[in-house]
């Protein structure tokens, strides 16, 4: 069905360059692809979290991003979600239960994802605060083991809500 959807969006979208491929085919094209081109690779939910988990550990974690599931009206051409869910696409990690190790960074996006679409100005700020905090303190050293880093996972978390406190503060003034 989700192929019989998506030749029919190819169909009235003939602009929209389009390459049905197996799975299979696609972990391939995935290993072998330099990254220059963006790439969207609709899928069936298994098949997404499989390409997920393996995209991001090519990145160096499965715990670096955010996963984001919209759900469209179906009686109108919108293109606003009615629905939208944000989660870490990595799901659990129970080895790393009480060790205080777990890289935080995916539950910490999938907020700032989920708010992008709070209709609030104060929402907005919160979620670029978030996205930007967190990424600023991977780029300034603070990370966790599966990235390279020494941090815990309180002390990554604590250093991003920091950021995101300074940001907001200094956006407030502004």
């Amino acid at each position: 069905m989700l192929k019989e959807e998506m030749d029919a969006a190819a169909a009235r979208h003939p602009d929209v360059p389009y390459e049905p491929q197996l799975i299979d085919a696609t972990y391939a094209l995935l290993l072998s692809n330099a990254g220059d081109d963006p790439l969207v690779i609709p899928s069936l939910n298994r098949d997404g979290d499989c390409l997920s988990d393996l995209v991001m550990q090519l990145f160096g974690s499965i715990a670096g991003a955010e996963s984001l599931l919209l759900s469209f009206p179906d009686h109108e051409q919108s293109f606003t979600p009615s629905v939208v869910m944000a989660e870490a696409p990595h799901g659990t990690a129970p080895r790393l239960f009480g060790k205080n190790i777990a890289n935080p960074l995916a539950m910490i996006l999938a907020t700032a994802a989920v708010l992008s679409y709070v209709d609030d100005k104060r929402a907005a700020n919160a979620s670029r605060a978030i996205y930007e905090a967190a990424l600023e303190t991977v780029h300034g050293g603070i990370a966790t083991p599966d990235l390279g880093g020494n941090a815990t996972t309180t002390e990554f978390t604590d250093a991003t809500i920091e950021g995101v406190k300074r940001k907001l503060d200094v956006w407030s003034t502004i």
